[in-house]
């Protein structure tokens, strides 16, 4: 009876590990982000200073900036599966007053 049921588990545990393998198989890589629209959130990014080492990722895999308590900003980007990524918005938030 054991060795059935440790069998059954054996089979099952295979199975999943070839659905969770056909599974990644058929996913297609992130798009990259347009250079255009790379650029140009890099440029407004520096001047406001929050870029720091954010200008070596990729903008819409990164999604979100923090470049401290008083400025934090976060886009939306829209990534059809055969294109590049384009940004489509993007969110700042400026805290006045420090807590």
């Amino acid at each position: 009876m054991a060795r059935s049921a440790s069998t059954l588990v054996a089979g099952f545990l295979i199975v999943l590990a070839l659905l969770t393998l056909d599974a990644a198989q058929g996913q297609q890589p992130f798009p990259p982000t347009d250079p255009s629209d790379a650029d140009a959130l890099h440029a407004v990014f520096r001047q406001w200073r929050l870029e720091g080492e954010a200008a070596a990722e990729d903008p819409c895999m990164k999604r979100v900036w923090s470049g401290s308590f008083e400025i934090n900003a976060s886009i939306d980007c829209n990534c059809p599966a055969i294109s590049r990524c384009r940004i489509t918005g993007l969110c700042v938030v400026f805290t006045l007053s420090p807590i």
